[in-house]
């Protein structure tokens, strides 16, 4: 696994293509600053009641009564999508990615955890 991070870091620090086809949890980009577009993905998710905060001039991701976890920048080529590219974190102190992103015209939040992907929608209860 640790390869395929590897090949990723490459591939986004000379602005290649994405080389994985398949889930992987990068590298993080500390020194990368939360783009502003990622501030319209605030709220809350399902299934499973996540959120989506600001947090000490970044964001944060807490699972139903879990701690909230830090966002840092992924070290990954973004996703290109009809609406724009992907903004990818990883969730500092766990082996998770999280893509923001769209499906079908909507903004879906994706994590990326133990080689696999679950869709979050936005919730309707969130305002």
């Amino acid at each position: 696994m640790t390869k395929d991070k590897i090949l990723e870091a490459v591939a986004y620090l000379n602005g290649w293509p994405a080389i994985s086809d398949g889930p992987v949890v990068p590298f993080m980009d500390r020194a990368k600053e939360i783009d502003g577009r990622a501030k319209e993905w605030r709220g809350i998710w399902e299934p499973g009641n996540w959120s989506l905060e600001d947090a000490n001039g970044g964001l944060s991701l807490q699972y139903k009564s879990f701690p909230a976890v830090a966002l840092v920048h992924a070290a990954m080529t973004p996703y290109t999508y009809d609406e724009g590219s992907s903004i990818d974190f990883v969730a500092d102190g766990l082996e998770m990615m999280i893509r923001l992103g769209w499906k079908d015209g909507s903004r879906i939040i994706e994590v990326w955890q133990d080689g696999a992907t679950k869709i979050l929608e936005k919730s309707r209860d969130d305002s």
